[in-house]
């Protein structure tokens, strides 16, 4: 029975039992896609939640531009937007956003993670049943987004090795919603 519970605990990554349920959603992101929390079952995704208007913004795009491309076809990264859909659009393509932005002019998902300020990430990466999430990371830097991976790995899915020294050392957030 211990065994179980340990194996469930590390399951859904370094001592955070998966109970939190990914939002239910369905919506139409920045590159035309429907998405939903029925689509992320067998395909892990990172998201990153973003501030329209946070200064903070110019800085980290930069590099979750670059893990996107790092993980193409293995992790989806998604960010989650406080904006309608023309405006995500709109401020994908002044800031040169290459992953889709979710728009969420309601907060309707930003809430429900329970995020409370631009720049905070976290990932769901089921491979059957319901979407779960471990936590929201109160920020970016390396060795949060080292957790972030590792976590997916411990669900059973094959990263590729990635070199991240583009992110940085120290914690990084944005502005509070």
């Amino acid at each position: 029975m211990r065994a179980l519970l340990l194996l469930a605990i590390l399951a859904c990554g370094f001592a955070q039992a998966c109970k939190n349920e990914v939002p239910n959603y369905r919506v139409t992101s920045t590159d035309g896609k429907v998405r939903s929390r029925a689509a992320l079952v067998g395909k892990p995704t990172i998201f990153l939640f973003m501030k329209l208007g946070c200064p903070a913004n110019p800085e980290a795009i930069p590099r979750f531009n670059r893990l996107a491309t790092s993980l193409k076809g293995k992790v989806d990264v998604v960010g989650i937007i406080n904006a309608d859909l023309a405006t995500a659009k709109k401020f994908a393509r002044e800031m040169k956003i290459t992953f889709p932005l979710l728009p969420d002019a309601k907060k309707t998902l930003i809430k429900g993670f329970g995020a409370k300020r631009s720049l905070e990430m976290t990932y769901s990466a089921p491979k059957s049943g319901l979407a779960k999430y471990p936590k929201v990371w109160d920020g970016y830097s390396r060795s949060m987004l080292q957790e972030v991976l590792d976590g997916i790995g411990h669900h059973g899915f094959k990263l590729p090795k990635i070199a991240i020294p583009y992110f940085p050392i120290e914690k990084r957030g944005g502005c509070m919603y």
